[in-house]
């Protein structure tokens, strides 16, 4: 609607620029891999956690660039998770039509990688059933949320808190762009 072209994330990445996968045959990501990577993007929407460290690296001294930030109470977001993708991977994980179709679904397979990985890297290596899992989430929230923060330039973050409401009035003046109809 804003007349962006987005990028959405890979698994690749989450491998080389975390080292939880310190043993991945990838290297970490530099400006030229993200410039040949992002070619013919305008927009990088919702950085995953992963890339925080590297996109700053690379991008984060750009003048033009602009970090839109959507945070949430801590508590919300552990619920969010635990009711949404943990019980998604509960049921990927659980013998029964949705485990089996990732066996004749290629799609589905790594989509269900994916998920696990990002899940294990949010909770400390702890599946979604594990005792301590929604606190592990809660700590990895609270320290991306500040982390975040730090790392945008000064006047080049914009901070959106869900609890007070999501609209366009509230991203496009930041943006430099029109309120759409």
């Amino acid at each position: 609607m804003l007349g962006y072209h987005p990028y959405h994330m890979a698994e690749e990445a989450i491998k080389s620029t975390n080292p939880f996968y310190a043993s991945a045959a990838t290297k970490p990501y530099g400006r030229a891999k993200f410039d040949k990577w992002f070619a013919g993007y305008d927009v990088i929407i919702e950085i995953p956690f992963f890339l925080l460290d590297a996109i700053d690296q690379a991008y984060g001294d750009e003048p033009a660039v602009r970090f839109l930030l959507t945070e949430r109470g801590p508590d919300a977001w552990v619920r969010s998770v635990t009711n949404g993708p943990a019980e998604l991977l509960t049921a990927l994980n659980t013998p029964g039509p949705l485990s089996l179709s990732r066996h004749f679904d290629a799609f589905n397979d790594e989509f269900f990688n994916l998920a696990s990985l990002v899940y294990d890297l949010m909770a400390e290596g702890r599946g979604p059933k594990d005792r301590g899992a929604q606190a592990a989430l809660r700590r990895f929230y609270v320290k991306y949320i500040a982390k975040a923060k730090a790392a945008a330039p000064s006047g080049n973050l914009h901070v959106i808190k869900l609890e007070e409401g999501l609209d366009w009035e509230s991203i496009c003046p930041f943006l430099g762009c029109e309120v759409p109809q």
